[in-house]
């Protein structure tokens, strides 16, 4: 739901809610920096750690739904 992450978006710790700081590192960067985002999970396919999220235990996909919609920049999401 929208208005759960909304309401607690100013007070969330990325740390809490990625499994390694790229992740976190990423969700920072999606709010105007980040043009492409490639989202897998599969460690060994990422060639540009600067727009691939690795999912693993610990990521909230939940909020990574969140910064990808609140996103100024991002044109391009590959799945």
């Amino acid at each position: 739901d929208f208005d759960y992450y909304e309401a607690r978006a100013q007070d969330v710790k990325l740390e809490d809610i990625t499994s390694y700081e790229g992740n976190a590192v990423i969700l920072q960067r999606l709010h105007c920096h980040l043009k492409t985002l490639t989202i897998s999970d599969d460690a060994e396919d990422v060639d540009d750690v600067d727009d691939y999220f690795v999912v693993e235990e610990g990521d909230d996909l939940g909020w990574l739904g969140y910064f990808i919609g609140k996103s100024k920049c991002l044109g391009y999401l590959r799945i």
